[in-house]
């Protein structure tokens, strides 16, 4: 019981952090490791658990002090307050529910805000060591592939339609059409999910559409050209009228 409790007061706040992080995009170029991945959630520990103790302790004098002695419940002032009262159902049930709350919002002010302004800060020493400056993006594929949303709301509306084929094949064995899914970070093989590649190839042959940038892996061969696709040609063949 011991080792549960201190598991759910010491690791599970920054380990809830970490997740949401991974769930707002911010992900390494690879993957971390047991020892990073504690090491982080340590980090993120000292500011979800610091909220909620200064949360708590603000209730605490603002509530009746009677309701909340009977209760079992006492101000926070050592970290050994907060293990001595984590024996205490109802102290334990808020701990968790609000960790969730306040992990989910440092997570969320930390990839909104913080990751840029560090990132500015270490691009500019970068900049004075003559080194490349650091992409916000943590991979070419994230860069091309994982911006779908961004690109089907970009000015002119167009999404994301490309052409796929390996080096070296022949030109009717290229694949052709609109991205509706991509592989994840971490996940163990990249792959696409195209959306009516009969349709776009057909429209392709006949418009040829000019190359707006290119994929290239460099290990497999494998060629992603992002075709510059009308607005107007793109609305018809979406209602079966293009081509």
């Amino acid at each position: 019981m011991d080792n549960f409790i201190a598991t759910v007061v010491f690791s599970l706040p920054g380990l809830l952090a970490y997740f949401w992080l991974r769930m707002f995009g911010v992900n390494p170029p690879t993957q971390h490791t047991v020892i990073e991945m504690m090491g982080i959630s340590a980090l993120l520990w000292v500011p979800t658990v610091g909220l909620f103790i200064i949360v708590y302790d603000i209730g605490y004098f603002l509530l009746d002090k009677t309701i909340l002695l009977n209760l079992g419940l006492r101000h926070l002032w050592r970290l050994e307050d907060i293990k001595t009262m984590s024996t205490n159902l109802i102290f334990l049930f808020y701990f968790i529910i609000l960790n969730i709350i306040f992990s989910f919002a440092i997570a969320w002010i930390w990839s909104v805000y913080g990751q840029k302004g560090v990132l500015k800060i270490v691009n500019k020493v970068r900049i004075k060591r003559n080194v490349s400056k650091l992409s916000e993006n943590t991979s070419t594929w994230d860069s091309f592939f994982l911006a779908i949303d961004e690109k089907e709301k970009s000015s002119d509306g167009s999404r994301l339609v490309v052409e796929v084929y390996k080096l070296g094949e022949s030109e009717k064995e290229k694949i052709v059409g609109c991205i509706k899914n991509a592989s994840r970070p971490f996940e163990p093989e990249r792959a696409l999910i195209l959306d009516d590649p009969s349709g776009w190839k057909e429209a392709h042959d006949y418009f040829r559409f000019p190359i707006k940038q290119t994929y290239i892996d460099l290990e497999t061969g494998i060629v992603v050209n992002e075709l510059k696709v009308p607005k107007e040609c793109e609305n018809q063949l979406i209602e079966k009228e293009c081509v």
